[in-house]
């Protein structure tokens, strides 16, 4: 890696959601607490040239509802479909790994802090249950299901985890399944 490594914002603020679990443990409201918190103090580093890592426009958006005073319920921005949220779900999956009515509840509520439209929701959730389901026994076949019975809530989002899982048991090849003429963005 280069000296010194690089990395993005979305990984500063899954650093933030893994300091947020550790220190609420169980407890989804102290979870939230802790979570605006921790995404109010990286929204202070981002003024800063060397930490500033290009973050998306609803997470500056909604920290700055935070810093504000907004409650976490209120702060994220509904017509924001970006993957912010997914892409920092994961260890909510490791810490939760084995529970997955508590990986569903954490990701949801760890996504509508910023990205509350449910598309977002479903794929908070979907980083969240696979990294939980890569941690388990469940055969990686399986995923797909597993993830569609809990994010199922949108149609659209369904949709695509069983037009990918039908993909990969075709063994499709990826720069298709990812184009624009298939799964697309």
């Amino acid at each position: 890696l280069p000296e010194p490594a690089l990395y993005t914002d979305d990984t500063q603020m899954t650093l933030r959601v893994a300091e947020a679990l550790i220190s609420a443990g169980q407890d989804m409201e102290e979870f939230m607490k802790a979570l605006s918190k921790e995404f109010v103090a990286w929204h202070e580093t981002q003024s800063d040239p060397k930490q500033r890592r290009a973050p998306g426009n609803t997470c500056l958006l909604a920290c700055e509802h935070l810093k504000k005073g907004a409650n976490w319920e209120s702060s994220g921005i509904m017509a924001s479909l970006g993957c912010g949220s997914a892409m920092r779900s994961a260890p909510i999956g490791l810490y939760h790994s084995g529970k997955i009515e508590k990986v569903v509840d954490f990701a949801i509520n760890s996504s509508r802090i910023t990205h509350p439209a449910e598309l977002a929701l479903c794929a908070s959730v979907g980083t969240a249950l696979l990294t939980a389901l890569a941690m388990g026994d469940e055969p990686v076949g399986c995923w797909a299901n597993e993830l569609v019975k809990v994010a199922s809530i949108n149609q659209e989002f369904k949709g695509y985890i069983q037009l990918a899982a039908a993909h990969a048991a075709k063994r499709s090849d990826p720069d298709f399944v990812l184009s624009e003429e298939c799964l697309g963005e």
